[in-house]
């Protein structure tokens, strides 16, 4: 009877917001900033048929935007623009810069590494308190 009551309760108390709308990445742009003293720039272009992020963003729920590729102690050093979006159709396009690809003194890293990379473990969305892991869609 315990373990009845176990299970009901813990099925009872999971909460998760379902996104009905399949959220993926599309493109990444690597803007390396080379000509200018200053972060490089990372334009990721997401497929949003909900517009989920649209209405975060609005909300000003959406707080950062990190890299699963990057080693966990590296993940902060991206700053996201929360306030500069483009929306076209079903496609978001969200802004970023980071000095992760300069820093690295033994590699010279071309753009299409760079995009690779980034795309291999998805990128992260924080939301409030929680994290969307967001994949390169599936065509």
């Amino acid at each position: 009877m315990k373990y009845i009551l176990f299970i009901l309760l813990s099925l009872n108390s999971c909460h998760k917001e379902v996104i009905k709308e399949e959220i993926c990445l599309v493109g990444i742009t690597y803007n390396d900033n080379e000509q200018v003293l200053g972060p490089s720039a990372i334009k990721l272009d997401f497929i949003d048929k909900a517009n989920f992020l649209e209405k975060k963003i609005k909300a000003n729920s959406l707080k950062t935007v990190f890299f699963y590729a990057y080693e966990i102690n590296q993940r902060k050093s991206t700053y996201m623009k929360r306030d500069y979006y483009e929306k076209k159709k079903d496609t978001i396009s969200l802004y970023a810069t980071t000095s992760y690809f300069e820093s690295d003194k033994f590699k010279k890293w071309t753009s299409n590494e760079i995009k690779s990379f980034l795309k291999k473990e998805g990128i992260g969305i924080v939301i409030d308190n929680d994290t969307l892991k967001i994949l390169e869609c599936k065509h």
